[in-house]
């Protein structure tokens, strides 16, 4: 919202001012150009519609590259729901799946995975790498949760009920995934925590 009405302030400014100083140029009959208070005045426009419209365009981006994890999420849930059915447990190393990770390009897997001892469920995460992160980002980590009866979840909304009693109410690892990132809906009493520009965690149940 502070976004669209700085950027529809911004326009109504720069318009009202080109307009003057257009009609002043033409309807005097003068073809003088403008002053350096006009031009200083101008740039200072330009450059506070940048500094409003660059960080959102910077969160579109990286936003959409959260879908990468997305994908792998669904990829993930389904190879260890097949493990599970062949060998009675989960499995918390990515290599014994039935399946081929590659052609990440942005995230990496944290290994192992964590499985709950009981037989559960399992919690997978992974981490941002360095390829085209920007600079104010740092590496956060997305937590991915699917229980025995599964319910399967992201960072930032209740756990699943098998997994409760293994992550708590909500996952809970370092440097989470900040919620303006967040490509699902975070749960209204997730509370970032942990560390710094995400912290926290969560849960978030994938539509099937």
């Amino acid at each position: 919202m502070k976004y669209i009405v700085g950027l529809v302030l911004g326009r109504w400014i720069e318009r009202s001012l080109i307009n003057s100083l257009m009609k002043r140029k033409y309807l005097s009959g003068v073809g003088k150009g403008f002053s350096l208070v006009e031009i200083l005045v101008m740039v200072l426009i330009i450059a506070t519609l940048a500094s409003i419209g660059m960080p959102s365009y910077v969160n579109f981006v990286e936003r959409s590259r959260v879908q990468e994890v997305v994908e792998l999420a669904r990829v993930f849930a389904t190879a260890e729901q097949r493990f599970h059915m062949l060998n009675g447990r989960y499995s918390a190393d990515p290599s014994t799946l039935d399946i081929e990770v590659t052609g990440l390009n942005y995230f990496v897997i944290v290994r192992p995975i964590t499985v709950d001892p009981r037989g559960n469920g399992f919690v997978i995460q992974v981490t941002r790498n360095n390829r085209q992160r920007p600079t104010t980002l740092s590496n956060y980590t997305v937590e991915f949760a699917v229980d025995s009866m599964g319910n399967s979840a992201f960072t930032g909304q209740l756990t699943p009920p098998g997994l409760v009693s293994l992550i708590g109410r909500y996952v809970r690892a370092s440097n989470s995934i900040p919620i303006n990132l967040m490509v699902w809906q975070p749960h209204p009493g997730y509370r970032p925590s942990g560390g710094g520009n995400g912290g926290g965690g969560g849960i978030f149940v994938l539509p099937p």
